[in-house]
Parts: structure tokens; C-alpha cells; sequence
């Protein structure tokens, strides 16, 4: 089995390997289906490692907005409607409606699929790089956690007020 960079679509020989998720799984049980498939090792290379990480982060953006979509959706359809024109059969409809308009719209962001780097794959130093370009819940952690190295760093100085206090 030859490894291709999921990136570049070319043959390499060291990349970091890619999870088997199940979006993968679903694509090579049915490529096996049809006896299409290559088998291939998906990896991403050392130069496809910037870029894979920029479309690894808008890609898990998208879903963000996706679900929240899907949400404002399902909630609208099934819920406010029935509400607005009164409980019927209707509403039943528009509930199995509203379910599957946000099934479909959760299944968008599956065309444009970027998979996880496997666990235990990237160096040291890649995951500092790849913690810092993880989207805004990433650097939101990163700094919080920064912000906290900083402090314990620092020493607390005790102040005289306290001591008066005390005594």
C-alpha cells in the first residue's frame, strides 16, 4: 500500500497518517463495493502540513455554523410553526420536516470533509504549531492556558495592609 498525501494527492514516503473515521470508512467500504479501491495510507506530508491545517480549521468552523443553522432550523420548523397555526397533524410533519431539513444541513459540511491528523502522529513542536491555528476555541484555550503559565510564574508578593489586619 503506497502513501498519498491527502494535500498534495501525490505519493510520499513519511507523512503524518490520518484517522480512519467514519466518513473514510464509509468512502473505502464502498469504493471496496464497486472494487475501486486503492487501499492507499492517507497521510498528510511535511509540505502539506500548513495548508492541511488551515483547511483542518475552516473545515471544523463550518460544522460549528452548520449546526448552529441546523439548530435555528429544527426549531423554527418543528416548534413555531405548529405553535403559530395551532397543534394538528401538521405538527407531526413539521417535526419529522424539521428533523430532516437539519439532518441535511449537518450533512453538508461532509462534502468538503478534512480528517484528523491520527493521535500520537504529530512531533512535539508540530503540536505547538498545530494548537495555535486550531480556530478561536483553540487560541481561546492557549492563551487562557499562557496566561496562567505567566502567573504561577510570577511571585505573590503579600501585602502589609494583610498583615495589620491579623494582628
Amino acid at each position: 500500500m503506497a502513501k498519498v498525501c491527502i494535500i498534495t494527492q501525490k505519493e510520499v514516503k513519511k507523512g503524518y497518517r490520518v484517522e480512519d473515521d467514519l466518513v473514510i470508512r464509509t468512502i473505502r467500504s464502498v469504493k471496496q463495493y464497486f472494487k475501486v479501491a486503492k487501499n492507499n495510507v492517507l497521510v498528510v506530508s511535511e509540505e502539506g502540513l500548513e495548508e492541511y491545517q488551515k483547511k483542518r480549521a475552516a473545515y471544523e468552523k463550518t460544522v460549528a455554523h452548520h449546526a448552529i443553522l441546523a439548530s435555528i432550523v429544527f426549531v423554527l420548523v418543528s416548534i413555531l410553526i405548529p405553535l403559530a397555526t395551532g397543534l394538528s397533524f401538521s405538527s407531526v410533519v413539521s417535526f419529522i420536516g424539521g428533523a430532516a431539513l437539519a439532518a441535511l444541513i449537518m450533512v453538508l459540511p461532509l462534502l468538503s470533509h478534512v480528517p484528523k491528523i491520527a493521535e500520537g502522529e504529530l512531533p512535539e513542536s508540530k503540536k505547538a504549531l498545530a494548537k495555535g491555528k486550531e480556530g478561536f476555541f483553540g487560541k481561546m484555550i492557549a492563551s487562557v492556558a499562557n496566561r496562567g503559565a505567566k502567573e504561577e510564574a510570577a511571585p505573590v508578593k503579600k501585602s502589609k495592609s494583610r498583615k495589620k489586619r491579623h494582628e
